[in-house]
């Protein structure tokens, strides 16, 4: 084991966690998935080569975090090639209608949890110059009604991920953040099941006000096809109102994993479109938002 690239995953229960914790078992890391169910690790360890290795992480617990930092220093002599934050929540909906405990537990997971995992693995990081992949969203690049709450965590992970590099840079550290578009994982059904207990909880008045909104969320969750039509649609409008007759070019991500590749941003599907096209556009769409158009 002392031979092998060492990396840690959060959440890897489902979706992007479970699949990249896969993929790199496949390709020969040592892999520590981090999961909340002892039923989830032990499908991930069927499910791999035999040496992938599931670990009990609660990414919002210091005493969690503590037990996993120890665990995987003692099987990899105190050195970490890779760090995947990728646990993360979805949810969110009108301001008026989130609760203010929700927006915490959102903003613990998402956002201060980056902080607390990458704090306690730096050093095992620094001693491999090693690097950390950050699971960021097409919502860190725009932000759209009814998602304010999810985008300002992505929006904060893309600050963390920028300024990280450079601080990281001098030990030989890199740090990427990745900008996935729609994908099919759980998270779709678990952002229906948030947009259904908001509606269930929020006053009658309020949620008449908000209505039209999230039954287009809730229809978008449930047809991921029309998501990705909306979301064009929209970048559509904002292109035009900005004027710009410039195609975009759109390059093709790489089959490689993220741990072989420098990229400090990998995009991939729709969430490519939106960055390149935010890039080029920003003031003009802060200004569309700023005169309600």
């Amino acid at each position: 084991m002392s031979n092998m690239k060492s990396v840690l995953i959060t959440g890897a229960s489902t979706g992007i966690g479970r699949s990249s914790a896969l993929r790199l078992d496949s390709e020969g890391f040592q892999v520590f998935a981090g999961v909340r169910k002892p039923g989830d690790g032990d499908g991930l360890k069927k499910a791999s080569t035999g040496g992938l290795i599931p670990v009990m992480l609660d990414v919002t617990d210091a005493k969690s975090i503590a037990a996993v930092v120890k665990t995987v220093s003692e099987k990899t002599n105190g050195e970490l090639f890779g760090l995947m934050n990728n646990a993360g929540l979805t949810g969110g909906g009108p301001v008026e209608m989130v609760p203010i405990s929700k927006i915490r537990s959102i903003i613990e997971v998402n956002l201060i949890s980056i902080f607390a995992v990458t704090q306690a693995f730096l050093p095992m990081l620094r001693k491999s110059k090693g690097r950390i992949i950050n699971t960021g969203s097409i919502f860190g690049l725009i932000a759209l009604p009814g998602r304010s709450i999810y985008a300002a965590t992505k929006f904060a992970l893309e600050a963390i991920s920028e300024s990280l590099r450079l601080e990281l840079r001098p030990f030989g550290i890199t740090v990427s953040v990745l900008e996935p578009g729609a994908i099919a994982t759980e998270i779709w059904r678990k952002g229906s099941a948030s947009t259904d207990e908001i509606i269930e909880q929020s006053q009658p008045g309020i949620y008449e006000l908000y209505e039209p909104l999230l039954q287009f969320y809730k229809k978008s969750l449930r047809n991921k096809n029309i998501w990705h039509r909306k979301l064009l649609q929209i970048v559509s409008f904002m292109r035009s109102r900005q004027g710009s007759q410039n195609g975009i070019m759109l390059s093709v991500m790489t089959q490689n994993s993220c741990f072989g590749s420098n990229d400090y941003r990998k995009a991939s599907g729709i969430g490519l479109f939106i960055r390149l096209y935010t890039n080029n556009c920003i003031p003009t769409v802060k200004e569309i938002e700023i005169r309600g158009s």
